[in-house]
């Protein structure tokens, strides 16, 4: 009696409930790595755009402030002091290149 109010296990991942089941956490797991990559794409074009454009500032920043006179290279007195802290504090350097690359 108990035999025929109880099914037997032996088939459980062959029913259409466990088949169901399987199929819906697998277009679930496809979904979420789906979204995931595109978060993660999304966020490192993000973060490589503004390290570009901190980047572009600050060298912008630093050649509105160099003087070329007689072949030498100096900063305004009050930028180079503000500058050269705010790089220390970073660990930071400043190397100049020439457009072939040598240093200046």
């Amino acid at each position: 009696m108990t035999s025929a109010v109880l099914p037997e296990h032996k088939g459980v991942w062959r029913t259409l409930r466990f088949r169901f089941a399987l199929w819906v956490a697998g277009v679930l797991l496809a979904v979420l790595l789906v979204s995931d990559l595109f978060v993660y794409v999304s966020q490192a074009r993000s973060l490589a755009a503004m390290t570009d454009d901190s980047l572009r500032l600050t060298a912008t920043q630093t050649i509105a402030a160099l003087s070329i006179e007689n072949g030498h290279m100096d900063l305004s007195e009050g930028i180079a002091a503000e500058f050269a802290d705010t790089a220390r504090e970073h660990g930071l350097t400043i190397r100049l290149l020439s457009a072939n690359g040598n240093m200046l």
